[in-house]
């Protein structure tokens, strides 16, 4: 069938631009954009899917970050969501394919009627501008909305990170707890064995050592199971020698205005931008439905006809729908309501964004505050309470069980401490999360660190309790995001051995075993005076470090995006 040269000309000229491909970075380049504005490490340009490297060394936040990024399976299911958009965009900016037929007719006479047909439907074509319109619309939504996945993850693997961190170090401060508690129990057998404590006072003893062991085997299978869900996170095998920073930083005084919040989440949250370029989507679509609603399906032919004398018939011809049944009143209706039920998901969204901006704000300065108390109320108080009751423990003024309780109520305490700047930093993660991106006050310089090493008792090399002289806090600080020297976790893979950091309190044994046997040996007795005066001193080089301490807090401390930690070298 020979088509008039006109023909093919106008087919060429209005397929071509059809023909042309998508740029091959399109969408995946702006996705990464949007991500690199929201989070401090950038997505890897290459969609690989190919096993990471072994993680080994020091596992900073930032590097935490970017091991997601390189690789995780909802970052490459976001990805591929682009993907699909994509190629939502290629399919609309091309042209319908023509449609070709053959028929071929027999007459009783014997002769035959042989028919070719080329169609092209023009409604399809006509509406190719919009279509396009409508597929980028659709692709700048999907870039919106993959990208607020990454970013869902990167504030899931930063609360994950911050709470085994958190989680290591109430660990560490147990399991040395626990240690200290198993020494004054074998002590404690000695003074038995030798007539020097009765028996009431050994099995305190040894409840206390088990009390103890049991606490620290329950921190141990919270700071297992952290690091396990922080391995999944990051790819990072779980029995890999990668090593956490020993303590997280104090908060750092904030200046946030609940009205600055509530403005910046309404410009950096994502899910916001994606409904309002839905609802701009749904506006375009309604206007279009209007627009075109009495056109149907119009084709434009091309036939030619050879009869069976040998006469040959050609000519274009044109089939159209007749609006008489339907007039496009449903469409018009669904679009509209699609409109409008984008229009209601976006007023959601803005009242559920001012909601939780100004909740958030609120809840981290909560725990801020919280934090404040236990450092210049609980936790010196509980102190002062021990000294005080040990003192008259000593004067047999009140029994072991008394001290040993209240021991156990200081430990208590300084694990709820730790789990309080915990909190914190899980709080400020959520409201950078609700805003959708970098807080203001992101990348000051962090301070002080929440160790508690300068509390608590240290072990000399056979492993006894004995106590730290003059121990400065916040004597060393290394960078919680690009990870310090010294500074972190010894547990490696499935050894959760709380080797590190944090200490435990004066083991109530030693004072116990001490005060029962000065009154019955008069060497021991002044063994006893001596134990006393050293606890005295040793309290006042405590309270001392506190004050040093507390002295550098209300001027420091930063978020995990910027921040240091505690840099304390872990013992052998």
């Amino acid at each position: 069938m020979k088509l008039p040269v006109s023909v093919w000309l106008l087919c060429g000229a209005v397929a071509l631009p059809g023909c042309a491909s998508l740029p091959p970075e399109r969408g995946y380049r702006e996705t990464r954009d949007l991500v690199a504005d929201r989070v401090r490490a950038p997505m890897a340009a290459a969609r690989s899917t190919s096993a990471p490297d072994p993680v080994e060394g020091d596992l900073s936040l930032d590097r935490a970050i970017a091991l997601t990024l390189q690789g995780h399976p909802r970052v490459r299911s976001a990805m591929a969501d682009i993907g699909i958009a994509r190629s939502e965009l290629d399919e609309a900016r091309r042209l319908p394919n023509p449609e070709f037929g053959v028929s071929r007719q027999r007459s009783d006479e014997g002769g035959h009627r042989f028919t070719r047909r080329l169609g092209w439907d023009i409604a399809d074509a006509l509406m190719l501008r919009a279509r396009t319109r409508l597929a980028e619309g659709g692709l700048d939504q999907a870039q919106f909305e993959a990208a607020e996945q990454v970013v869902d993850l990167v504030a899931e693997v930063e609360r994950a990170w911050i709470e085994a961190v958190a989680a290591h170090q109430v660990a560490a401060m147990r399991g040395l707890v626990s240690r200290a508690a198993k020494a004054s129990s074998s002590l404690a057998e000695r003074f038995f064995a030798a007539g020097n404590i009765s028996a009431l006072q050994l099995e305190h003893e040894r409840a206390a050592a088990t009390r103890a062991s049991l606490e620290a085997a329950r921190a141990d299978v919270q700071a297992m199971a952290t690091r396990l869900r922080l391995a999944s996170l990051t790819g990072a095998a779980v029995e890999s020698a990668w090593r956490l920073p020993t303590s997280l930083p104090l908060p750092q005084p904030d200046a946030l205005q609940p009205d600055e919040v509530v403005e910046l989440a309404m410009t950096q949250r994502l899910d916001l931008a994606a409904a309002r370029r839905s609802l701009a989507l749904h506006d375009d679509a309604l206007a279009l439905t209007r627009r075109w609603r009495w056109l149907g399906t119009v084709h434009l032919e091309y036939e030619r006809e050879r009869e069976a004398d040998g006469v040959q018939l050609s000519g274009p011809g044109l089939s159209l729908q007749l609006p008489i049944f339907n007039q496009g009143q449903p469409a018009v209706a669904r679009a509209s309501s699609e409109r409008d039920r984008a229009q209601a998901h976006l007023d959601l969204l803005l009242a559920q964004t001012i909601e939780e901006s100004r909740a958030g704000l609120a809840a981290m300065r909560a725990r801020a505050g919280m934090i404040d108390r236990y450092r210049e109320a609980l936790v010196p108080g509980r102190e002062r309470i021990v000294e005080l009751t040990q003192r008259r423990f000593d004067f047999m003024l009140v029994g072991a069980f008394d001290l040993l309780a209240t021991k156990q109520m200081q430990y208590d305490t300084y694990q709820a401490y730790l789990e309080s700047v915990r909190d914190y930093w899980t709080a400020r993660s959520s409201l950078r999360r609700v805003v959708g991106g970098r807080l203001p006050d992101d990348g000051v310089a962090a301070g002080e660190s929440s160790a508690i090493d300068y509390m608590l008792p240290t072990e000399d090399d056979s492993g006894t309790p004995v106590h730290r002289h003059g121990s400065a806090p916040g004597a060393a600080h290394g960078s919680m995001h690009q990870g310090s020297h010294g500074a972190q976790s010894n547990r490696s893979g499935a050894d959760t051995a709380t080797n590190t950091q944090a200490g435990s309190a004066q083991d109530s044994g030693h004072a116990s075993h001490h005060g029962e046997a000065g009154h019955q040996h008069g060497a021991v007795s002044e063994g006893v005076q001596a134990h006393a005066e050293d606890r005295d001193d040793d309290g006042r080089q405590r309270a001392e470090g506190r004050a040093h301490h507390d002295a550098h807090h209300h001027g420091a401390g930063h978020a995990p995006d910027g921040a240091n930690a505690s840099g304390r070298e872990p013992r052998s």
